[in-house]
């Protein structure tokens, strides 16, 4: 091994009890032959391929999606009824800086962001879903139960939600599914 110095080691500087210092980066650049057709990784641009296919074509359908589900959840009254509920549920998680920012939100942030927060923290994903919410005690538990299960449908309606690993039970062609799932350009790029 050469440091900066361009002195020899034997072994590696660790191995042999001594830290080298400042190594001088490498960058290796296959240029051992002319690019062409032949070396072509064709599975490599395959992948790129399906991964801008997903989601251009088959997940560009997905923030109009959620802009509907965001838009029933104000206008049903849920994003209301929810407020106080997914605010004590954020300060039991030990997120009081999320619930303080949802409260000084402007709308319709406000209840985008908590729209979306009740849709993939998972203790609101595990309230939601076990009624806990607004609980069956609640004088709007019933009319909570029929308005959230619409809002389920219209959320379950994005293409990156059927397909999306789900780690509290998933299933084995999510595995696959997931890795082309993108959420957005840069994350494309």
């Amino acid at each position: 091994i050469m440091d900066a110095a361009g002195r020899t080691f034997r072994g590696s500087g660790i191995a042999a009890g001594r830290r080298i210092a400042d190594p001088l980066p490498m960058l290796i650049v296959p240029l051992h032959r002319r690019p062409g057709w032949a070396g072509l990784p064709w599975v490599t641009l395959g992948l790129l391929a399906a991964n801008v296919f997903v989601f251009f074509f088959l997940q560009s359908g997905d923030a109009a999606a959620l802009a509907r589900a965001g838009e029933f959840y104000r206008s049903s009254g849920l994003a209301a009824l929810e407020a106080p509920a997914v605010d004590a549920q954020l300060r039991r998680s030990g997120h009081d800086d999320w619930a303080e920012w949802l409260q000084q939100a402007p709308e319709p942030m406000r209840s985008e962001t908590a729209l979306r927060m009740i849709d993939s923290l998972p203790a609101l994903v595990l309230a939601v879903r076990e009624e806990q919410l607004i609980g069956a005690g609640h004088p709007e538990h019933d009319s909570w139960r029929s308005r959230r299960a619409h809002l389920q449908e219209l959320l379950d309606a994005r293409f990156a939600q059927r397909h999306m690993l789900h780690y509290d039970a998933p299933r084995v062609g999510q595995l696959l599914s997931s890795a082309f799932l993108h959420g957005d350009l840069e994350h494309l790029v």
